[in-house]
């Protein structure tokens, strides 16, 4: 069985000629590199892979009976129907919305407009009486215009899910005109924390240059501790009804499960969510 053994040590790769392998070189600093097709191509293979995935979840969905094991409890069977039947209409939705999400990707890939409302902004900034200088304020300017235009683009969708498939099936707690006044609100949110984090963070990056990353990595762990602090307390009640749970069975049973883990349990509230 000598007769097949071979020996690396007798492989001498100087003799090898990879010059065939340039052509599959990518130098991605090279001016005409297609970046945007590459994006493309990527982004619409991912699509196509979640949607295989979500098609398959909507053949379960399909199923019109629970499994054998529970098959002869008549109450499983009346909410395994509502579920499923819930579940196929989010199913559809999320299919028209990731669609025309992706579309819309697609769109702003192709048409360059990022690239356009930078410019946009950077106008803006100029009318204003600002120079080129300061990029901060330029960047604010630019994800308030981007936030606006895909909020607005996504309104329609999100309307449809709110007042047609949650109210066909019993969940919308909402008016019309609660829904507008919580968009007011997380759209203010956002100005008076989101925008002084982002110009932070801008500001992080060129104190830092190269090693930015680092530095900016600390300050978001330190920023998302102090905001699971500050959020059930001062933010979650503006979008939502919050009071403590009152005595009972459930508080009961809630509170003994945590004295029997040691979970130290302070409070407990009910959200009308």
């Amino acid at each position: 069985m000598d007769f097949f053994r071979f020996d690396f040590k007798d492989l001498d790769l100087s003799r090898l000629d990879f010059k065939f392998m340039e052509s599959f070189r990518l130098d991605f600093k090279a001016p005409d590199t297609p970046y945007k097709e590459f994006v493309l191509l990527f982004s619409w293979a991912v699509y196509t892979f979640e949607q295989y995935l979500s098609a398959r979840q909507y053949r379960k969905l399909q199923e019109p009976n629970p499994p054998k094991s529970l098959q002869d409890i008549e109450e499983v069977r009346d909410k395994f129907q509502k579920t499923q039947a819930y579940g196929l209409s989010k199913a559809r939705f999320q299919f028209v919305s990731e669609l025309y999400g992706q579309l819309q990707s697609t769109w702003i890939i192709v048409c360059n407009i990022l690239p356009e409302l930078w410019l946009f902004s950077g106008n803006l900034l100029a009318y204003a009486g600002y120079g080129t200088e300061y990029e901060i304020i330029q960047s604010l300017i630019f994800t308030v215009i981007m936030t606006l235009m895909t909020y607005l683009m996504s309104l329609p969708l999100n309307l449809y899910y709110t007042f047609i498939i949650e109210e066909q099936h019993g969940f919308n707690k909402m008016t019309v005109g609660l829904f507008f006044m919580d968009v007011i609100k997380g759209f203010l949110i956002a100005g008076v924390i989101g925008l002084p984090i982002l110009a932070l963070v801008l500001q992080i990056i060129q104190w830092t240059g190269d090693n930015f990353y680092f530095y900016v990595w600390v300050f978001m762990i330190i920023f998302n501790f102090i905001l699971l602090t500050i959020y059930p307390t001062l933010i979650q009640p503006l979008f939502n009804k919050v009071e403590p749970l009152p005595d009972g069975e459930l508080r009961e049973n809630i509170e003994g499960l945590a004295s029997r883990i040691n979970f130290p349990l302070k409070k407990l509230y009910k959200i009308d969510g």
